[in-house]
């Protein structure tokens, strides 16, 4: 409830309000007939009374107001206080309610970040361990391997020497080989040389005897001896005639040519090579014998006697044999020609993929067949 407000103010409209008695109690002590200026000075004043009860009644109404206005204000105010306070208590409220929460999800990071902690210290400790077992795995198949790889290289040191030892082997067996072929080969060329030789003193020979026998005087009870004894220096058909057993020869007594097949007849000159007839010549002797120029000539070239073609065996085996059998010393040449082409083949053929026995034949399983020949190469695998 509002209390009214009295101030001095109220106090004097109160008292400007009082009855007329009063008032004319008041004229009645005044003095009596008041004169004009006395009544104008009255109504001055009256007038300035009214104006200061209108003043004061203004000056109440306003302070009224202001008094309405503070008590409204006082209103407000504690509305207002009691809306802060409200707002307050809310506000602390929500605060205390925001820091229970926050305290309530900082215990939960906290535990979270524990378990992380935790969970992340055992993965770490799972992934030292695994990483020591695989390191540790790892390290024994390193060993592992070097040691294999040790062995697989003692292995191929120890197959490099065996190729090594084979190489030399082969290369050493395929050289004596090919020495004793090249042999072969040189042996049938000098024979074949010295049959062409025979061939040719045979051909001139007997040239040489047709002229004679052209030119002889008709024959007589004694044969007359010829201008000169043995013009032609290679009477004789054998190649060494100073170790020739059939020396001296009888060229005149051969009219045929040199005989070409098997069937040679009574040929004097293969009874002289042959051995069949007697070793005089009345004709030639001194020129076959004694030192002739042929025989110095043959003096100058030892190592062709020595190797064996000699009338007794080769040379007349050379001369006889290969006259009548001629394809069969060529197909015989053509044949070493052809092994002789197959091991240089086989000694400039690419490295071997594998090492193979050395000396040991694949036809028949034999060794030393590198050391003469065998129409297969070695080819047994260890």
């Amino acid at each position: 409830m509002v209390v009214p407000y009295l101030g001095a103010a109220a106090m004097r409209h109160q008292q400007m309000q009082q009855p007329p008695e009063t008032a004319v109690a008041a004229a009645q002590t005044a003095p009596p007939s008041p004169s004009s200026q006395q009544v104008q000075f009255i109504r001055l004043l009256q007038q300035a009374e009214r104006r200061h009860r209108e003043t004061l009644q203004r000056a109440v109404n306003a302070e009224n107001q202001v008094h309405q206005l503070r008590q409204v204000f006082q209103q407000w105010q504690l509305q207002l206080h009691d809306q802060l306070l409200q707002r307050h208590n809310q506000v602390q409220s929500q605060l205390h309610s925001v820091k229970a929460d926050a305290q309530q999800q900082s215990h939960q990071v906290q535990n979270q970040l524990q378990l992380i902690q935790q969970q992340h210290v055992h993965q770490q400790v799972q992934l030292q361990r695994q990483v020591q077992k695989q390191m540790q795995a790892l390290h024994e198949a390193m060993g592992r391997q070097q040691r294999a790889q040790e062995q697989e290289n003692q292995r191929v040191r120890e197959q490099l020497k065996d190729m090594y030892t084979f190489q030399q082997l082969q290369s050493f067996s395929h050289e004596q080989h090919l020495g004793q072929l090249q042999g072969q080969m040189f042996n049938l060329e000098r024979g074949h040389r010295a049959e062409r030789r025979n061939r040719q003193i045979l051909q001139r020979q007997m040239q040489q005897t047709r002229r004679w026998q052209e030119q002889a005087p008709p024959p007589a009870s004694q044969p007359a001896a010829p201008a000169h004894p043995c013009p032609d220096d290679d009477c004789c058909p054998c190649e060494f005639p100073e170790h020739c057993p059939f020396n001296p020869c009888f060229p005149e007594d051969c009219n045929g040519e040199v005989p070409e097949g098997p069937d040679v007849g009574e040929c004097l000159l293969r009874n002289i090579r042959l051995g069949l007839v007697d070793s005089t010549c009345s004709q030639c002797n001194s020129g076959c014998l004694g030192s002739s120029p042929k025989e110095q000539r043959r003096q100058k070239r030892p190592e062709e006697s020595e190797d064996g073609y000699l009338a007794d065996d080769e040379a007349s085996f050379y001369s006889v044999v290969s006259s009548g059998q001629s394809s069969s010393f060529k197909e015989e040449r053509r044949q070493i020609l052809q092994e002789v082409r197959n091991l240089e083949n086989t000694r400039m053929a690419p490295r071997y993929k594998q090492v193979w026995k050395p000396l040991r034949c694949f036809r028949c399983g034999e060794l030393g067949h590198l050391a003469t020949f065998c129409e297969n190469m070695p080819t047994t695998v260890l």
